[in-house]
């Protein structure tokens, strides 16, 4: 859900869902890159198929250059299988792909550092994967 101020937050829209597409979409970064653009990071469960072995995960950069309207969307590494990631069994129990991830805006696209479970891994159960996108037509 997207929900947008254009008075330093005095007012906001109503929030809207821009995860149209999506399956499940989980631990979602947002930033907003020097020309204006808006950049949402997340991970969703789209390419999962019922009955296989794996719990296949994706990560997904949306970005919309008008500001809440038109979003591309550009698929960041490659799929991963969701079960290899830890299990966490103390605060919200779960499967931990790590907390050292994050969406940075820069003056013509965004760079983003986000986790990835094996086959992608390659050092431990779960690898730090770092890119740049460079938005066409920026500056």
């Amino acid at each position: 859900m997207l929900a947008m101020s254009g008075d330093a937050g005095r007012n906001w829209s109503r929030p809207r869902s821009i995860s149209n597409g999506a399956d499940r979409p989980l631990n979602p970064d947002l930033a907003i890159a020097g020309n204006g653009a808006i950049g949402v990071r997340f991970f969703d469960l789209r390419a999962d198929r019922d009955g296989d072995q794996a719990l296949s995960a994706q990560s997904w950069l949306r970005v919309s250059r008008d500001g809440r309207h038109a979003w591309q969307e550009r698929r960041l590494g490659g799929g991963f299988d969701l079960r290899t990631a830890p299990v966490v069994s103390s605060g919200t129990p779960g499967r931990f792909l790590g907390e050292y991830q994050g969406l940075v805006g820069q003056p013509t696209g965004f760079a983003a550092l986000f986790a990835q479970a094996q086959p992608q891994a390659r050092i431990g159960p779960t690898d730090g994967f770092f890119t740049r996108v460079r938005l066409a037509g920026a500056g």
